[in-house]
């Protein structure tokens, strides 16, 4: 699992890198879906969290990032 997500996280910030925000919060939301099991305050989870938080922050989705904040 670790590899997985490390890679889905790896694509996820590349794709904010490249303005495509779309595909980073596909990316991240599946990042966020592999953690699921791992509890509340797992690191993997926070980070996925806000990754996808941001991206929302930056397309202006904020109904969509303040409950993630």
């Amino acid at each position: 699992m670790d590899s997985e997500w490390d890679e889905i996280r790896s694509e996820a910030e590349r794709a904010v890198r490249r303005g495509k925000f779309d595909e980073a919060s596909q990316l991240w939301l599946q990042a966020v879906a592999l953690c699921n099991d791992l509890g509340k305050y797992d690191p993997r989870r926070i980070i996925a969290l806000e990754g996808l938080a941001n991206v929302y922050w930056r397309t202006n989705q904020f109904s969509d990032a303040l409950p993630i904040l």
